[in-house]
């Protein structure tokens, strides 16, 4: 995710599923607002399916005809430990377990009446319980000296939860699209940012030379006739890619051409915890 957006993160909320909604008129936005019938973006969900990224846009006119303002709420959900990562973390986990070796079984028996109490809260969901139940039974045999392997499957316990925990939160931007028009085919792309760029997202900006290709492209796949849908791009590349500001490396920060479209907003993820923030 381009860290220039990061200056304006916060703590996730649902946004509304509906495709379309009323839109309001918005910092200096002209009132002429057609939502069914607009040649520009207006209001809509689009979904990085690939990514786990939704973004909900709210697209009005200026006072340049040509120009269009868009205040976009975007929602990630990434897993708080990716397969790629799992064996590493398992590796670490038993490793930091083991440094406590000889205190280990007290350990295990002080978790697992913290697992145990977690289980009898109402709070707790049964596919939660059942987590919940495994991590028990696992501390249980280490604290009582059952098992050799115990610390292994500790660790495995903990990487199952965590890779089946999502974490979710939101950014908010605005960009400035303007119209281009070729062959008879018409697009919106990236003019400048809005007004929700920090100071810390223009320094990044400064030192690795971003370039913003953001755009909007009719959707083809339905009919234009009754309603023009239109499919998200982003992309950004830097022009100095060696450089780096504070912990952001610059060649981080370039994204590949992105799709999002709208459409279906359902995206399988595997989720039996949400994790509300980074």
């Amino acid at each position: 995710m381009r860290a220039r957006l990061l200056a304006t993160l916060t703590l996730a909320t649902f946004l509304p599923t509906g495709l379309f909604g009323q839109s309001g008129v918005q910092n200096g936005a002209s009132p002429k607002h057609e939502a069914l019938s607009a040649n520009h973006p207006t209001v809509g969900v689009a979904v990085d399916r690939g990514g786990g990224r939704s973004v909900q846009f709210n697209c009005n006119t200026t006072e340049n005809a040509h120009e269009i303002r868009c205040d976009f709420s975007e929602i990630s959900v990434t897993k708080e430990l990716g397969p790629e990562k799992r064996e590493k973390f398992i590796s670490d986990a038993a490793s930091n377990f083991r440094q406590v070796e000889k205190s280990s079984h007290d350990v295990a028996c002080k978790l697992e009446d913290s697992v145990v109490k977690s289980l009898t809260s109402v709070d707790t969901t049964e596919v939660e319980k059942d987590h919940f139940r495994r991590l028990a039974d696992t501390l249980s045999d280490i604290c009582k000296k059952k098992v050799t392997n115990g610390i292994a499957r500790y660790a495995e316990e903990l990487a199952d939860i965590k890779t089946h925990t999502c974490q979710l939160f939101t950014i908010s931007y605005s960009s400035i699209f303007k119209e281009v028009s070729s062959d008879g085919k018409r697009a919106w792309v990236y003019l400048k940012d809005g007004d929700q760029v920090g100071v810390l997202g223009k320094a990044i900006d400064r030192t690795c030379g971003l370039v913003n290709l953001d755009r909007f492209e009719p959707n083809t796949t339905g009919d234009s006739s009754v309603i023009q849908l239109w499919d998200y791009h982003t992309r950004s590349v830097v022009s100095n890619p060696g450089g780096k500001y504070s912990v952001f490396q610059c060649d981080k920060e370039e994204e590949p051409d992105t799709k999002w479209e709208e459409g279906s907003t359902t995206i399988g993820m595997g989720c039996d915890f949400i994790k509300f923030g980074p």
